[in-house]
């Protein structure tokens, strides 16, 4: 009975986690075609996620979070360089 349990348990975990940290029902796509798009898209960055999560030994939250940070100071990079043709960087104040 244990066993049955824990594997229900991995199931539902798998279920959490696609839905809550792969942005799988946020989806507002009309067509089968978009609709299964946005599935497979769901499902392959719930196994970046699980394979980011096993290589760095983070949760979810700490990944995302640190996912966030990089994308943000890369974004800032990449702003003050095409703004560096108009003498202007984003950091100096007016």
């Amino acid at each position: 009975m244990a066993t049955i349990y824990q594997t229900r348990w991995k199931a539902e975990e798998y279920h959490k986690s696609i839905k809550s940290h792969a942005a799988y029902p946020k989806s507002h796509a009309a067509t089968v075609v978009s609709q299964r798009s946005h599935f497979v898209a769901s499902i392959l960055a719930y196994v970046k996620l699980e394979r980011l999560k096993i290589r760095h030994a983070k949760n979810y939250f700490a990944l995302k979070a640190l996912l966030l940070k990089n994308a943000t100071v890369n974004a800032w990079k990449k702003l003050n360089t095409l703004n560096e043709n108009k003498n202007y960087s984003v950091n100096k104040t007016v």
